[in-house]
């Protein structure tokens, strides 16, 4: 049987870390290695960006009416990528990574190709049970651009893994 890392184990390992003080960075740091529990999630959709500088959803997680089956469930977002059919297009978008509707500190305003979908930029944005995590792009000009797609990858797993 795989033994489970504990508290105690990952402190000996990195005794730079400190003392995790609550509940969820307890849970954060027993799930940063994938568990047996953990459902992973792999989200991807294309979709034509209309005009002018509005911002528009382009990939969440969790889904629309998939909110109750993610209710207790904490996540780990640990992989995006943002592109367009033609790099041409790629000067005209801005892209944000939104939880709960706040921009994540320095993936608030990327200009530019970020990741590629068989490669995804590795980042880590830790989620609490019920949050929701948005890729946004805003068209900074008058035309619609076709085929915007962005790509969400992550796990999420109980707040308390023997649940």
């Amino acid at each position: 049987m795989k033994r489970v890392m504990s508290i105690a184990d990952l402190l000996a390992a990195n005794p730079h870390m400190g003392v995790p003080n609550d509940s969820f960075s307890r849970t954060l740091l027993l799930n940063l290695s994938p568990m047996p529990w953990h459902q992973f999630f792999n989200e991807a959709k294309p979709v034509t960006l209309a005009a002018s500088a509005s911002r528009q959803v382009v990939v969440q997680w969790p889904q629309l009416g998939q909110e109750q089956s993610n209710m207790g469930r904490c996540a780990i977002v640990d992989g995006v990528a943002m592109g367009t059919l033609l790099l041409t297009d790629l000067d005209n978008i801005i892209w944000s990574v939104l939880v709960d509707g706040t921009p994540v500190v320095g993936l608030d305003s990327i200009q530019g190709p970020f990741g590629v979908f068989i490669y995804p930029k590795p980042v880590l944005i830790p989620m609490v049970p019920s949050q929701l995590v948005q890729i946004v792009a805003t068209n900074l000009t008058a035309v619609a651009i076709p085929l915007v797609t962005a790509y969400l990858m992550g796990r999420s797993f109980p707040t308390d893994p023997s649940a």
